[in-house]
């Protein structure tokens, strides 16, 4: 069992449980809002780490309870992001902004900001309309670098949940629930449900004053729209904030859904409002399916086919003509691309490696990540070492030579079904990408049928691979088109 079904495990159980209390189960944030659904990204993360390292996971949420809310280091750093922060703010009153952009604090885009929200961006440099970042961030060195790097003015949502924590922790507004001599007697399991409870519980004040003070800053804007990538992380604060001020919510699909997408799944709690955005654009009607069969707690109106952002749209069409020539491998050996992928077990996804390094038909072409370093990559699979591996940074320019990706879960291979080149899904026991397999979109391998595969999937004729980039990305509505629509309402 892979960590990330651990984890589903844990979390069903902690869910399960707060359900059937009769008291935990009508909690609510914020006035009115479901406070199960609403925590449920940070459960997950905490179930996450369990699955990883049980002993570290109890470890440090015990140490959470007996030590300072924040360390001085942190609170200076959010005192930094506090004050940068009020300086947007101020920007934002004074030009009568109307959109305000979340995302993760990073500059990996040409616009100096998070690659995911390129498209959202893109419009809006096109418009030449002013908005305001709104970041989520994790504070430390890594983000005095980043604001170095982008030189702009930011909101950094966790700079008020920091103040807020330290707000409520001197008015003792958040306090250890659990005895430690019950917490003593328990089971590992049963510690940890117990930890996490209470983590979730002494949260609730921090997230309805953290709330609160974004709801008083917003109501001085002009703001009309929040745009978000479908990112739950951090967003659930903004997103309340918002729509008690009447601002809307849209949220744009920058990636695939899974069963373990927690923050977009249903966690079986009707009681009160879910904190979600109003709507949430999709890229075909595929996805909207998907999300519907994995059981989102969207309701289907609320999920819109909204298209995909013209730059990605134009490399998928650009390679629609070759479709009228017959599928199949067009030369010896085999030209394999591997994305890198950041949740894969490494330790099984390395036999498939060696295996197609050393095949004297198959090509190995590896794409890394942006954000990471590339020797850090090939290092984790083992393609370290010179002449296993072809790095290429862009795909772009080798699409045509490429004939088939290979991979576990990532996003990255729905992108190449867009460029119809075929998707081999190596079995591990991650069953994150099972949706490719289920909704056959993609060719499964083993161990002992990898060759196999790749020629299986290599064979697949031009209309089949058609189908399936029209399956996952609708090319006839415009990205472009549909955010113009968003702002004229």
């Amino acid at each position: 069992m892979s960590y990330f079904a651990q984890a589903h495990r844990h979390a069903e159980a902690i869910n399960q449980r707060i359900l059937k209390d009769p008291v935990l189960s009508k909690r609510f944030v914020s006035g009115t809002y479901n406070y199960l659904q609403c925590f449920q990204v940070r459960l997950f993360g905490m179930c996450r780490a369990m699955a990883q390292d049980p002993d570290e996971a109890i470890k440090t949420l015990l140490l959470q309870r007996h030590t300072s809310v924040w360390s001085y280091k942190t609170v200076v750093l959010a005192m930094i992001a506090l004050a940068v922060s009020m300086l947007a703010w101020l920007r934002m009153v004074i030009r009568r902004d109307r959109v305000m952009v979340f995302g993760v604090d990073n500059v990996s885009s040409r616009f100096k900001r998070d690659f995911r929200a390129e498209g959202i961006h893109a419009v809006l440099h096109d418009c030449q309309m002013g908005y305001t970042d709104a970041l989520h961030v994790v504070l430390g060195k890594q983000f005095l670098r980043t604001l170095w790097k982008r030189k702009q003015l930011g909101f950094y949502v966790q700079a008020f949940v920091i103040l807020s924590s330290l707000w409520c922790h001197r008015s003792k507004s958040t306090t250890a629930q659990v005895s430690e001599e019950r917490l003593r007697s328990l089971l590992p399991d049963r510690l940890f449900q117990e930890l996490v409870i209470e983590r979730m519980e002494t949260a609730i004040p921090v997230f309805d004053r953290t709330v609160g003070i974004l709801s008083w800053l917003l109501r001085a804007t002009a703001l009309t729209h929040l745009f978000t990538v479908d990112e739950p992380r951090g967003a659930n604060e903004l997103t309340a904030a918002c729509q008690q001020q009447g601002i809307r919510v849209c949220a744009f699909q920058h990636g695939h859904y899974t069963k373990y997408h927690y923050g977009w799944l249903d966690c079986c709690n009707t009681i009160g409002q879910i904190i979600c955005p109003d709507t949430l654009f999709v890229w075909s009607t595929y996805w909207k399916q998907e999300l519907l069969r994995i059981g989102t707690y969207f309701d289907e109106p609320q999920l819109v086919v909204g298209g995909k952002y013209r730059k990605e749209v134009a490399q998928a069409r650009a390679m629609f003509p070759a479709v009228s020539v017959e599928g199949g491998v067009k030369d010896i050996p085999i030209q394999v691309l591997v994305p890198y992928e950041i949740d894969a077990i490494k330790a099984e996804v390395i036999p498939y490696m060696r295996a197609l390094a050393a095949h004297p038909e198959v090509t190995l072409l590896f794409k890394p990540r942006p954000d990471i370093p590339t020797a850090q990559q090939l290092s984790e699979y083992e393609l370290e070492e010179s002449g296993l591996v072809r790095v290429i940074d862009t795909v772009e320019p080798h699409l045509a030579a490429i004939d088939v990706v290979v991979g576990t879960y990532s996003t990255f291979l729905y992108d190449m079904l867009e460029h119809n080149i075929p998707v081999v899904y190596l079995t591990t026991s991650l069953d994150y990408g099972e949706g490719l397999v289920i909704n056959g979109l993609a060719t499964k391998a083993t161990h002992e049928t990898l060759y196999e595969a790749l020629t299986t999937a290599c064979a697949r004729t031009a209309a089949e691979r058609r189908r399936d980039a029209e399956r996952v990305l609708d090319t006839s509505v415009s990205f472009e088109e549909t955010l113009a629509r968003v702002l004229a309402v």
